[in-house]
C-alpha cells in the first residue's frame, strides 16, 4: 500500500468510534447552516436596505453578545452536570431562531424596525450558540484522544469547510433563482428555513455524543477578568489572548462592509457574491487534513510559529 492510500485510510471517518463519527455529523449539519443562514446575515440586512452604521452594528454587536454568551456558559459549568445537556438545550434555541429571521420582510418589510429587528434576533443567535461553545469544547475535548486530535480534527474541519462551502454556493444559486422567479424575500426564508432544518439535524448528532460526568471547576484554576489583566505582562496565556484579539480586531475593521461593497457598489449577483466568499472556505477544505497530520507531528506551536 503506498503512502498516499495509507494517509486517506487514516484519514477516514470509519476510523472513528460511533460519538466521534456523530460529532462529525453534528459538524456537517452545523456547517450547512452556517454557509446558507449565518453567510447570508449580511447579504440579508443589505436587503432590508440597512444603513451602513447598521451594517456595522449588525457585523460586531452580536459577536459581542456571543462572548458574553459564552461566559455564562462557563460560567454555568462550574456547576457540574450534564454538558451534553446544556449544549443540546442552546443548540435548539440556536436553530428556532431563524425562523423569526426569515420572516422579518412579511411582517416589518424594509424599515429601520426591520433592521433593529435582525440586530435583536442576530444578538439571540450569537448568545445561544456563545452558551454551548465552552460546554462544547470541553465535552469534544474528553471524548478525543490525545494521541489523535490533529488527524481527528483535520478530518473533521475539512468535512464541516466542504459542507459549508455547498451549502454557501446552494445558497447564493437560491437567492438568484427566487429573484428571478418570485421574490428575493422567499429566498432568503427558503434558506433561513434550511439552516433552522440542518441546526436540529446537528441537535439530534448531538444526542449521540458521549456524556461523561463533568465535575465543578477546580477553584484553583479559576480566576477573575481584571486577574487575567494583570497577570498579562508574565502570562503566555494573556499575551496569546491579546495576540488573537488584536488579530480579530484588525481584521473586522473593514470586514463587515465587505458584502455592501460587493452587492451595491461592485453590483455582484447573489451567486458571484458567493464565489467571493468562497474561497476561503475552498482553501481551508483543501488543506485543513494536511495541517491535522503536522499538528500531531510537530505540535501546535511550531506550526503558529511557522504560519
Amino acid at each position: 500500500m503506498n503512502l498516499a492510500s495509507t494517509n486517506k485510510q487514516k484519514d477516514s471517518l470509519e476510523n472513528f468510534s460511533p460519538p466521534l463519527k456523530a460529532a462529525v455529523r453534528d459538524g456537517q449539519a452545523y456547517a450547512i447552516m452556517a454557509g446558507a443562514g449565518e453567510g447570508y446575515l449580511n447579504a440579508f440586512s443589505i436587503f432590508l436596505k440597512s444603513s451602513p452604521v447598521v451594517l456595522g452594528i449588525q457585523s460586531s454587536l452580536p459577536p459581542f453578545i456571543g462572548a458574553i454568551g459564552q461566559l455564562i456558559g462557563l460560567w454555568l459549568l462550574q456547576f457540574g452536570g450534564s454538558r451534553r445537556t446544556l449544549i443540546y438545550k442552546s443548540v435548539i434555541l440556536n436553530g428556532l431562531v431563524w425562523l423569526p429571521i426569515g420572516l422579518i420582510p412579511f411582517v416589518l418589510g424594509s424599515t429601520e424596525a426591520a433592521s433593529a429587528a435582525l440586530v435583536a434576533l442576530t444578538c439571540i443567535y450569537y448568545m445561544s450558540g456563545g452558551l454551548s461553545g465552552p460546554a462544547w469544547n470541553s465535552l469534544i475535548g474528553d471524548m478525543v484522544p490525545e494521541s489523535i486530535r490533529g488527524q481527528y480534527f483535520g478530518v473533521r474541519s475539512r468535512s464541516i469547510g466542504l459542507f459549508s462551502f455547498l451549502a454557501m454556493i446552494g445558497a447564493g444559486q437560491a437567492l438568484d433563482l427566487f429573484k428571478h422567479i418570485s421574490d428575493v424575500a422567499v429566498g432568503f426564508l427558503f434558506i433561513f428555513l434550511v439552516s433552522l432544518v440542518s441546526r436540529l439535524v446537528s441537535a439530534y448528532w448531538l444526542t449521540k455524543y458521549e456524556d461523561p460526568q463533568h465535575d465543578t471547576i477546580n477553584p484553583r484554576n479559576y480566576f477573575s477578568f481584571w486577574q487575567f489583566l494583570l497577570a498579562t505582562p508574565r502570562s503566555n496565556f494573556a499575551r496569546f489572548t491579546l495576540y488573537i484579539s488584536l488579530m480579530n480586531a484588525a481584521t473586522l475593521m473593514s470586514g463587515p462592509f465587505f458584502t455592501l461593497y460587493m452587492l451595491r457598489d461592485l453590483s455582484f449577483s447573489y451567486s458571484q457574491l458567493t464565489i467571493a466568499q468562497g474561497m476561503s472556505i475552498v482553501s481551508q477544505f483543501l488543506t485543513m487534513q494536511y495541517w491535522g497530520r503536522l499538528l500531531d507531528v510537530f505540535g501546535c506551536k511550531k506550526i503558529l510559529e511557522v504560519t
